[in-house]
């Protein structure tokens, strides 16, 4: 339908789709392949890694810092591009590892040695601190987003859909391997927002899930007859990623977790 596909490098391989059309990428200059960049992370390197000085891009807390800047900020430049755009960017934010306060600035101090986004029960850190380190990045985040869309909103000649979609919910209290021991409703209740212009959200629905998002953007804005299909929640464990439990009836608030 003549739409440019761009996306961004998030520094997961699984989001980080490089056949797009324009592809925000991190690693254009990458110095050191992934096995040397392991061994230099084992050794004293890993402290010019974490102040910048040694760039790497799969490990470090700074290549951390940059996907997550370079994500928003690419995305601001969006609508000056020419013809109809398709855009999905994945940013890790605010994921772990929590390195932001909510002023956008680095706290590597109170960081614990570089473990990658390490999340729930595999957090190097009480749950305490957990719930402390995403305040302050989820602070920066919601900020770095509203200026994203205003930015979008202001500089667009043709009004876009915008679709604002959590992949999963906090992970203070998720045990990767037990579903029994998890809080499903934190883990699960994603923040899931759209802005869809002309009357488009009339077809939305306040438990819409993810499986029809796009379902219902098609449905309004290209004139197909997608049904919707039924809204179900799930749950995998790490070691079993895709033997996928369905817990729709087991989600509840409050959690009865310690």
């Amino acid at each position: 339908m003549g739409y440019q596909f761009i996306s961004t490098d998030s520094g997961y391989s699984f989001a980080s789709i490089a056949n797009a059309d324009l592809y925000f990428n991190l690693a254009n200059d990458r110095p050191f392949n992934t096995y040397e960049e392991m061994v230099l992370m084992g050794t004293s390197a890993v402290i010019l890694v974490d102040n910048d000085v040694l760039p790497l891009y799969h490990t470090g807390y700074a290549v951390h810092w940059r996907h997550v800047t370079m994500g928003f900020d690419s995305l601001q430049s969006i609508p000056t591009l020419p013809g109809p755009r398709f855009v999905m960017f994945h940013i890790v934010s605010p994921h772990p590892p929590f390195i932001i306060n909510r002023d956008g600035e680095t706290v590597l101090a109170a960081a614990p040695p570089f473990e990658g986004g390490r999340d729930g029960n595999y957090f190097p850190g009480s749950t305490i601190e957990y719930i402390a380190g995403y305040t302050e990045k989820i602070l920066h985040t919601n900020h770095q987003v509203l200026q994203v869309v205003d930015a979008i909103l202001a500089n667009s000649a043709t009004p876009p859909v915008i679709v604002l979609q959590a992949d999963h919910g906090p992970g203070a209290w998720l045990q990767w391997d037990s579903v029994e021991k998890t809080c499903l409703w934190e883990r699960t209740a994603i923040f899931n927002a759209y802005y869809l212009p002309d009357a488009g959200a009339e077809i939305l629905y306040p438990d819409i899930t993810p499986v029809n998002t796009f379902r219902v953007i098609f449905n309004t804005y290209f004139g197909t007859d997608l049904p919707l299909l039924e809204d179900r929640i799930y749950f995998s464990s790490w070691n079993r990623l895709y033997d996928f439990i369905d817990v729709t009836d087991r989600v509840a608030y409050p959690c009865d977790v310690q």
